[in-house]
């Protein structure tokens, strides 16, 4: 197994914390078989997170750190399909239980002056924060926490609805058919009905 080294102060300091946690990870994807490729996965991001830090930590001693730029969305390209990281409140402890032991170690990280110093001067250390966060359900700080996205603005419709023809305007009624004229009984049936009248009681 690999150890992580920092060169900053916090970032040795972060570096002691994750590495802790990558050995335990180490150590039960070797005996949780089924899985292995996930703990695996979360283990290279972890580690990830210490070499961001601590670049944006140095930066930030030199006084030469970078101005953080938005986010472009682009369409990602389609890849074959892998197995997803867990997300999500506690998704690092849904993942490994024993890896709750690491929460309060996260906790006394964040009260740090010069880890909030660092967020609050390096927009994207928090990046590298939150979802570790995250994975513990840790409470977020204030000078950590996105700000609310305000509600989007209700959508004005431009082009009035057409008018819907009535329906009874499309059958008026000149297209009814004339009425059937009167035609009078033919004589038989008349003489027949004043025959029955005599017998009427």
């Amino acid at each position: 197994m690999f150890v992580l080294l920092a060169t900053s102060d916090l970032g040795q300091a972060f570096a002691g914390i994750i590495n802790g946690l990558c050995a335990l990870l180490g150590h039960h994807a070797v005996r949780l078989r089924d899985r292995s490729v996930v703990l695996s996965l979360i283990h290279w991001r972890i580690a990830r997170m210490v070499r961001r830090l601590d670049h944006l930590a140095l930066h930030w001693q030199a006084n030469t750190l970078p101005k953080p730029r938005p986010r472009a969305r682009q369409p990602r390209p389609q890849r074959a399909a892998q197995p997803r990281l867990p997300s999500g409140r506690y998704w690092l402890i849904r993942a490994l239980q024993p890896t709750a032991q690491f929460t309060p170690h996260i906790e006394a990280f964040l009260a740090r002056p010069d880890t909030r110093a660092l967020v609050e001067a390096a927009p994207q250390a928090g990046r590298i924060l939150r979802p570790l966060c995250r994975g513990y359900g840790i409470e977020l700080p204030s000078w950590l926490a996105l700000p609310e996205r305000p509600a989007p603005p209700p959508r004005v419709r431009t082009k009035p609805r057409p008018l819907q023809p009535c329906p009874l305007q499309s059958c008026p009624l000149q297209s009814y058919p004339p009425p059937t004229p009167f035609r009078p009984l033919p004589a038989n049936i008349r003489a027949a009905a004043r025959a029955w009248r005599k017998y009427d009681l």
